[in-house]
């Protein structure tokens, strides 16, 4: 539940600091400081608002940086666990409550018109004891910013250009056939001069 509570204490001045915070959140730096009288009766309760550590992730077309919505992602945790994530109208995904370790996001779906990528995106990152967020590993191609809130940002290209349509070898074949055809009856039509 996240309380913390103490019974019994003495007199004086009680100090609270966070020293480690939570996985998948930044470390509170606040302190806190409440003094205990001997009039207190009632027990100081301390409410702290957590910050939890965010990824945005941008998905546009690298020619106008027009943002891509409809794109679908397969965000892959450290622990192995996958969920799916749709780019909304501004091309963006917010991942939030990210757990330090690699995490890897992949394309299953290319919003409309546009090839899919096959690229993977892996990302590791650690806190250091100045609660900062450091980048230990990356996807060379994609770019990876950390932001001054502390949270991280991926910019993803997509290539212009449209996705043809596919097709099987049966209209392949019956695309020949009736070719044929056709070449058959205006070669047989000919008359030799």
């Amino acid at each position: 539940s996240g309380d913390a509570i103490w019974q019994e204490l003495p007199l004086g001045t009680l100090t609270i600091q966070e020293k480690k915070a939570s996985n998948g959140y930044h470390l509170n730096p606040k302190m806190f400081v409440v003094p205990l009288g001997a009039e207190d009766v009632e027990v100081p309760t301390i409410k702290v608002m957590e910050s939890c550590i965010k990824l945005e992730l941008i998905k546009y077309r690298k020619d106008t940086r027009e943002v891509l919505a409809g794109a679908q992602f397969e965000h892959i945790r450290p622990n192995g666990t996958s969920e799916l994530y749709t780019t909304d109208h501004d091309g963006r995904i917010c991942l939030k409550g990210l757990e330090r370790g690699e995490h890897k996001l992949r394309e299953v779906e290319p919003p409309e018109g546009y090839p899919q990528s096959k690229q993977v995106i892996e990302l590791e990152f650690f806190i250091t004891e100045e609660n900062k967020i450091e980048i230990a590993k990356k996807t060379d191609a994609i770019k990876t910013t950390v932001l001054k809130d502390g949270n991280l940002k991926v910019e993803v290209e997509n290539e212009s250009g449209y996705q043809l349509p596919k097709t099987g070898a049966m209209e392949l074949i019956c695309l020949q056939i009736a070719g044929s055809i056709c070449f058959i009856k205006v070669w047989k039509g000919k008359k030799s001069i």
